[in-house]
Parts: C-alpha cells; structure tokens; sequence
C-alpha cells in the first residue's frame, strides 16, 4: 500500500521526469553496463570449456573418479583452477577494468572485476549432489506432494563459489573508484580524517578541502572515462582471443571447439534477436564510449567553476588552458568517433541476417582495364562482398568475420580446417597486408600491374614498394564470383608465396627443410601433370593448379575437388 501510494503520488512523476531529462545517459549506461555484461559472458565461456576440458583430460587419464554414467565425482583441484585463470589473464579475457589509481600506475591487477562472486547451485553436478535413503521411513511435516507425512529419503544439492553475470554493478563500481580516486588525491595535502565518503576537515582548512576536491575532480573527469575503460575491457578480450585459441594449436579439436563456443557468445533479450558478441557489436560499444567522452569533453572545455563539493570560497576555478586542452581532446575524440563512423559495416550483431539485395547485372557487357561488367558464371557470397568492401580492409580485420562466416556455412565438411588454415595464414602473414575488392571505378592508376596482369583470374597477390596487396575481383566482372574459396586462395598465395620464390631463387638464403619442401612440391606438381595426361584429364582449372608451386600450393589447400581428383591419386 504504501509503496503503490508513493509511486501513484511522486514516483511515476519522478520516473517520467528522469526518462525526460536524462534518456540520453541512461541509453549510454544501459549500453555500457551490457558491454561489461558481453565481457564477463566471453570470460565464462572460455573458463566453462577449459574447465570441462581439464575434467575430461583427467577423466580419460584415469586420474578423476567418475560415477557409472561417466559423470566426474571430484572438482578440479585449486592448481588446476589456477593454471585456467593463469591462461585466461596471460590472453586479457579475465573482466577487469582500469580505476583512476589503477591506470596512473599502470597495474591492471590493481582494477576492478567486473564479475561478481556469489555461491552458485549446480544442479546437474554429482559432485556437489548427495542422496541418503533412510532405514525406515522418517517423520515430516504433511504437505500436498507428501501426504503420508514421512521420508525415505532425502537428496540435498550443495553450492560453490562462482562467477556470476555483473549486471548493473560494473558502472556503479567504476563510479565509485572515480569517487575514490577523488578523496585518495584531495587527502594527500592536508590534514584531514578520511570518513567513508567524507572528508573531517578543521575550521581553518575546510575552504582548502573543497577547493582540493573540486580540483581532482576536474582533473579525474579530464583525463579519465569510465565508458572508455568499460569499452577497453571488451576489446583487450576480443585482442586476446586469438592468443588463447593459440595455445590450444596442439589440439585441433579443441581448437576450433572454443572458437565456436566465443562466436556464439551472444546478450540475450527478452523482446529483440540475441546481440552476437562481435567486432561489429564492439564497434558499437567503442561508438558509445566515444560519444560519452566527447559529451563530457565539450562540457569541460566551457566550464568556468567546479563547485561539485560546495563551500563558500570553495569552488575550483578552471584556466583557460585547461578548458583548451579539454577542447583538444574533444577533437580527438571526435576525430575517431568520425572514423568508426565512416567504417564500412561487416557481418552482423544478431540472429536476424541482414537483407542484402542481389548484384543487377549490368545488361550490356562493358569493357574496362580489370575485365568485362557482366553476368558471373558463379553466384557470389553477398556477406563476403560487404566485408571485403571499404578502403581499409587488411588481413587483420578479415580474420574474425571471415571466420564467422565461414562457420555459419551448413553442411561445410571443411570448415575446421578452412579455420585452422585462416589461423595459420594469420601466424605467418602481416596482418596489415591490404585486401582490395576491384570493381569498375577503381582508380587506374594504382592497378598499373592488374592492367599487365589481364584481370584473367578471380584475383591476385602483389607486393610493390614493400606494400603487400590482394586484389580480388568484384561481382560485377564476368567469370567466377567472389566467394570464400576465392579469398581463402589468394591468402595462401599471399603466405606462401614469398617464401616459395625465395626458395627457388637463391636457396641459401632459407632453411634447408624449406629448400627441401619447395622440391618436394615441385617433385609432387611433376607427378601430378604426368597423372593427368596418362589418364587423359581435361580441366582448364587443373591445369591452373599445376601451373607452378605457387598455384599447387593455394589450390591443394583450398580447392576440395582439386584434393580429391588429382592430390589423393598421386
């Protein structure tokens, strides 16, 4: 009653005025509170599979007892639980955020979790599941499921210490460190008795107290932002991921078994499609934490006076130049915001695929330096397309999507190793190689060598002036389409294919095993032409493929009928 009285009086009004007022602020710290969220979910789930990835290890090595279903009867012991958390902060995917104090001293152990530790109930455990069945039938309270009034038995679950999912807590906590960090820098000069959120100042001081503490909280807000470290917190995660599946390459399996569990990592909502933890949702939380710090930053630059902790003669009086820097700073920030605003958009957040409308043929073929606009023979992966498109694309930024996307193909027998390929190619090649999709307005003067080239095949790798380039062709050039395969080629080409020449050329100038393997393969190609002419194979893409080591080489790791028709018989 009361309750319902006080909102049918001032609470509903109250709540209208706060939705009016700050809509604004509570999007953007909805939207940072679920990035924690996305954080934490991507931590769990890399400790959740390596856990019961120990747990099965130690079970088919004998050393775990188990009940006669198989299930584990024993928790891992506390150097095992050590050595996954060791693993999982070496590759940044433990959920920590930098404070004020952490930051200065640039000791990350010294943040805040985001992660909250609570005593968690795992049911479908044996280990935490005990059942007693009574010699005789025990006296209990008569209730409807139990109407005797008696037990026979009785089954308890007990609970462990666990990480649960952070909620709201991450920004109120990382409000509370920038409160902290406030009170620990104003205490530092003067007398003064350090009462939980208070400040004991003497009658002579306390002007110079308030003064201290609008002062660092000017200079805290100038130079810190909690957004951005909730944001930082994500992306070193998304950094590490390649790291940790790395230090599982022994073990392809488990491999490319959590390389699915994190790209399934996704927010759930009640109302609206599950949001996919990915670069493109990381992208939106960055935009978020960019938008944030330059709000902040336009508001600091114009402030005259900080009189946050009043007192008359208290307040902090603002110099122009900080305000300038604070201005500087803005432009910064916004320079970046611009920047990630104007990046193309690849792959997508959520269960629902975006619409992407087929390529319209061009009705008259028209020539131009890479080829004939036409109908391709092939139909191309619209997804694909849209990663490839935009001025920056680089290995690096293809190697997740590119991933993804390969993984959302049904019934792809090959997918695992097309990923741990990706992976490898990303090992030995720079990320920062370029990937340009050709279309027809591309700019003839930086394809001076696709013009020698004749555009006759989907793509091609170059290296001109120490600039390393994939060039592909786009789906509105007649002939083959733009599709994984495609670019999965001409990444092996780019690999590969310098290490090849160099082997061939001067062979002292590489390992001996390398010089070997080149012939090998040179050995291999030979054999393979040979099979083709005396069982008189005609396949113009064959051929191709035993044109050189270098096309031996990105078809036999790529081209699944080339496997099968001519490697597998040689």
């Amino acid at each position: 009653m009361i309750g319902e009285s006080f909102y049918n009086k001032s609470g509903k009004h109250i709540k209208t005025a706060l939705e009016r007022q700050f809509a604004s602020f509570q999007a953007s710290r909805s939207e940072m509170n679920k990035s924690a969220t996305a954080t934490w979910l991507r931590y769990d789930a890399a400790y959740q599979f390596l856990y019961s990835a120990e747990v099965a290890r130690k079970i088919k090595k004998g050393t775990m007892p188990t009940d006669s279903a198989g299930n584990p009867l024993q928790e891992l012991t506390d150097t095992d639980i050590a050595a996954i958390d060791t693993l999982l902060k070496e590759h940044n995917f433990v959920p920590v955020m930098h404070t004020p104090l952490s930051k200065g001293d640039m000791n990350l152990d010294a943040g805040i979790r985001a992660d909250q530790s609570e005593y968690v109930t795992d049911e479908d455990s044996q280990t935490y599941f005990q059942s007693v069945r009574f010699g005789m039938p025990v006296p209990t309270v008569r209730t409807k499921t139990n109407r005797k009034g008696t037990l026979s038995q009785l089954s308890v679950t007990g609970r462990r210490r666990g990480s649960v999912d952070p909620g709201v807590a991450p920004f109120i906590l990382m409000i509370h460190a920038l409160d902290s960090a406030i009170s620990t820098l104003a205490i530092r000069t003067m007398k003064a008795l350090n009462i939980h959120d208070a400040h004991g100042l003497g009658v002579s001081n306390i002007k110079q107290g308030a003064n201290e503490l609008n002062k660092h909280t000017f200079n805290l807000l100038a130079n810190f932002s909690v957004p951005m470290e909730l944001a930082d917190s994500l992306q070193r995660s998304m950094d590490g991921e390649l790291g940790l599946l790395e230090s599982l390459s022994e073990d392809q399996q488990a491999y490319g078994d959590l390389a699915a569990v994190l790209s399934d990592v996704a927010l759930e909502s009640e109302f609206e499609p599950d949001i996919f933890v990915d670069m493109r949702y990381m992208e939106n939380v960055r935009r978020f934490a960019l938008r944030a710090e330059s709000s902040k930053l336009g508001y600091l630059s114009q402030i005259g006076l900080v009189d946050q902790y009043s007192f008359p003669g208290g307040a902090y009086e603002v110099s122009a130049q900080q305000r300038e820097l604070a201005a500087k700073n803005k432009a910064v920030i916004d320079a970046q915001l611009k920047e990630l605003n104007n990046k193309p958009k690849q792959g997508t957040t959520t269960e629902e695929k975006v619409e992407v409308l087929p390529v319209v043929p061009t009705p008259l073929p028209e020539e131009t330096p890479w080829g004939v606009v036409g109908n391709g023979t092939n139909n191309s992966d619209p997804e694909l397309v849209a990663m490839l498109s935009g001025d920056n694309v680089t290995i690096g930024s293809l190697l997740k999507p590119l991933a993804n996307l390969i993984k959302s193909y049904e019934n792809n027998p090959y997918n695992k190793f097309q990923i741990e390929l990706l992976r490898r190619i990303y090992e030995t090649t720079p990320s920062d190689t370029k990937i340009v999709l050709i279309t027809p307005a591309l700019a003839l003067s930086s394809m001076d060598e696709l013009i020698a080239f004749g555009m006759t095949t989907r793509g091609m790798f170059s290296v001109r002036n120490g600039v390393r380039t994939i060039y592909i062709r786009g789906p509105q050039f007649e002939g083959p389409g733009v599709t994984s395969e495609v670019v999965l080629h001409e990444l092996s080409h780019a690999a590969t294919a310098e290490v090849v020449k160099a082997a061939r050329e001067d062979e002292t100038s590489m390992p001996l095993h390398i010089v070997e393997a080149v012939a090998d393969l040179e050995q291999l190609r030979e054999r393979a032409q040979q099979y083709m002419v005396d069982n008189k194979i005609e396949s113009e893409a064959h051929t191709l493929a035993l044109s050189s080591v270098d096309e031996l080489v990105a078809f036999g790791m790529t081209n699944p009928q080339f496997q099968q028709e001519i490697l597998a018989k040689v």
